[in-house]
């Protein structure tokens, strides 16, 4: 199953990612010097994302998110910065090297994963055409072909940029409001572990009109809470990598759950935050 080869170990490498990147951001904060230990966690978090990256090369997106981490601390000096992104950028590169120099050799590209798929799905989705199946012309060979079908997804996406976003914003919009539905709202309490294929759980617009305004609401303030307490401690490192995780699969018009499964889940971590805050509050 793609499941539980890709999109699961993607998850829990995508949790590495950003637990390692919070611990090197907090870590940080007391960085003054150059030669502090400010570079060296830095470079671990690139490892570690490098790694994530080799399950899967979309992970890639988010480094701007780490990158803009280290600019935002005000500690460290300008010199300091640049030397973390740096050691960063080449721990990454380290890490990567020999899957890309294997890819060099065997196909004659730098690549790390075959995307040979989406080079056809991508303009079969975005053709405003539903019905529409790229197929090939007689005597066209591999190249041919995907390079016809990059001008045809170039094609649609200029003549008609607006339609185009339309499509990316309604499925980025979908996932992030699925990220409020992994929690158990708007579902029969009857289905178990055994239906956990119904289709009903992708419903999105039934399970928001069946979760009562007085449940839903006050969840999002949790959750708003929950952003608010953990921001100065990283916390909107993971909100800002999912939520440009989702992005990125809603650029393929993927909005469904196994594709948005590695980064589906920050808004229930936020509502715990919040909660917890919450607790902290009434009991003190």
């Amino acid at each position: 199953s793609k499941m539980f080869l890709s999109d699961l170990p993607m998850l829990w490498m995508f949790l590495a990612v950003l637990n390692s990147a919070i611990w090197a951001y907090r870590k940080s904060g007391s960085s003054v010097s150059i030669r502090s230990p400010f570079t060296s966690h830095w470079t671990i978090v690139g490892a570690v994302f490098a790694l994530a990256a080799l399950v899967r090369s979309q992970v890639l997106v988010i480094l701007p998110v780490l990158m803009l981490a280290i600019l935002l601390r005000r500690k460290p000096e300008n010199r300091a910065k640049i030397l973390t992104w740096i050691g960063l950028c080449g721990a990454i590169v380290l890490v990567l090297a020999p899957a890309l120099i294997r890819s060099r050799v065997i196909t004659g590209t730098f690549a790390l994963e075959d995307t040979s798929i989406h080079g056809f799905e991508l303009p079969r989705r975005l053709s405003g055409n539903p019905n529409y199946e790229p197929t090939r012309i007689k005597g066209e060979n591999d190249e041919e072909f995907m390079d016809r079908m990059s001008a045809e997804l170039i094609r649609f996406a200029t003549s008609r940029p607006r339609e185009t976003v339309s499509f990316i914003l309604n499925h980025w919009t979908k996932a992030l409001s699925e990220s409020m539905l992994v929690l158990p709202l708007g579902i029969d309490p009857t289905l178990t572990w055994r239906e956990r294929t119904d289709p009903s759980y992708q419903d999105i617009t039934r399970r928001m009109n069946d979760t009562p305004a007085g449940i839903f609401y006050p969840l999002i303030a949790v959750a708003f809470l929950g952003i608010a307490v953990s921001w100065k401690r990283g916390g909107w490192i993971v909100g800002a990598s999912c939520a440009l995780y989702l992005l990125s699969s809603a650029f393929g018009r993927y909005s469904g759950w196994r594709f948005n499964l590695p980064a589906d889940w920050f808004m229930v971590v936020y509502v715990g935050l919040g909660i917890s805050a919450l607790d902290e509050y009434f009991r003190a």
